[in-house]
């Protein structure tokens, strides 16, 4: 629901920039698709540390944890996004960043779906 503000100003841009391709509904829906799926996964991370431990202290720690560890994992694998092989590889498929910005470009460049 707070994205949807951000839906508004890009028709408010798009009407005065006066250019209807400025702005690609499928680019535009599979940003927020992504930024939906990305928020569920944090939402699942925190769920998964709140099963593992009954106290909510606990559970907000590991939770934060994790999140944070997934989020320097990404930049991580972005130092080794110009290598070859079975590491590069593996850090690609765990780097949020490069899934966010495949589905800010409308397309996923592993070739598992295109929109544009």
């Amino acid at each position: 629901m707070t994205w949807l503000p951000l839906l508004g100003c890009l028709l408010v841009v798009r009407w005065y920039a006066q250019d209807p391709a400025l702005f690609d509904p499928g680019t535009i829906a599979s940003t927020y698709l992504g930024i939906v799926l990305l928020g569920s996964l944090y939402i699942a991370l925190g769920c998964f540390a709140s099963a593992l431990t009954r106290s909510m202290t606990i559970a907000a720690n590991t939770s934060f944890a994790l999140g944070t560890s997934l989020l320097v994992l990404s930049f991580v694998a972005l130092n080794f996004s110009s290598e070859t092989g079975w590491k590069a590889q593996m850090f690609a498929h765990l780097c949020m960043l490069e899934q966010m910005q495949d589905f800010a470009r409308g397309s996923w460049t592993r070739g598992r779906w295109c929109i544009t």
